[in-house]
């Protein structure tokens, strides 16, 4: 476990704004999106609490997904970055 930590440390160490800049950008979007949403629930939670708490959730599972796949992302970008491509095959 501590290798594994210790690679993503060298990876993000010269890459720490770029990388917090994503995940800022990304949890302000989902914190929006769902504020929104709830904003929007917030009539029919009186009424009928179960019908809102389907709608959040279903919002909340199409906004969800952003995370992970901008996380990736990144990751595989920074990784790529690191390992410079192979030759190209001689003629």
């Amino acid at each position: 476990a501590f290798e594994s930590l210790g690679r993503s440390r060298r990876l993000v160490s010269n890459r720490w704004l770029k990388t917090f800049a994503l995940l800022l950008i990304v949890g302000t979007i989902l914190g929006t999106v769902i504020g929104i949403v709830n904003l929007l629930t917030l009539p029919l939670n009186t009424t009928y609490p179960n019908i809102s708490f389907l709608i959040i959730n279903i919002a909340f599972s199409f906004v969800a997904p952003i995370s992970p796949i901008a996380i990736t992302y990144l990751y595989y970008a920074m990784v790529a970055r690191e390992i410079p491509p192979p030759p190209p095959p001689p003629f």
